[in-house]
């Protein structure tokens, strides 16, 4: 019964209406998509691949659901994704960003010749943007994300000790 009531919780956050951070990690935090050099990301062509992938429309969108701000980081992504709830289908969110991790995952692979090598962390984390103003300062801080880069809980040598 309470496995029961975790997924129906579960699948209910997935699908409700609004906007959602989304951040999505390669495997074992892997710097695969550029470099950031004075706060600038500069994609690679991997890079270029998830940031092309994410503005070009999928290819079976669901109804009510719209792709908003991203932002390519060397090991991960942060993205904006909205969905509007309609009596069509209930969109599934962790759906949609595991279809879009495997059609990168895809691509990366042909580009690399490396069939089934995986590219992305199981999981992907959202959080629900819970006003328009939420929303503002979620996409102001995905945007400027490169420019804090070294102190990033992401950045492979954040935490790391250097003894002195």
């Amino acid at each position: 019964m309470t496995s029961h009531r975790r997924q129906h919780t579960h699948a209910h956050a997935a699908t409700r209406s609004g906007a959602y951070f989304i951040t999505a990690c390669t495997q074992d935090r892997r710097c695969l998509f550029g470099d950031i050099s004075d706060g600038v990301m500069h994609l690679n062509a991997l890079g270029e691949i998830v940031q092309a992938t994410w503005l070009q429309p999928p290819p079976r969108q669901p109804q009510g659901l719209s792709r908003g701000a991203l932002v390519v980081m060397p090991n991960h992504i942060h993205a904006i994704v909205r969905i509007q709830a309609s009596t069509a289908a209930p969109v599934c969110l962790r759906d949609e960003i595991r279809a879009f991790k495997s059609l990168v995952t895809q691509r990366i692979n042909i580009v690399l010749d490396t069939p089934g090598a995986i590219v992305w962390e199981r999981h992907a984390h959202e959080h629900l943007l819970r006003s328009d103003l939420d929303e503002e300062r979620a996409t102001a801080a995905l945007l400027t994300n490169p420019q804090r880069w070294s102190d990033d809980a992401l950045h492979p040598d954040v935490g790391r000790f250097e003894p002195s």
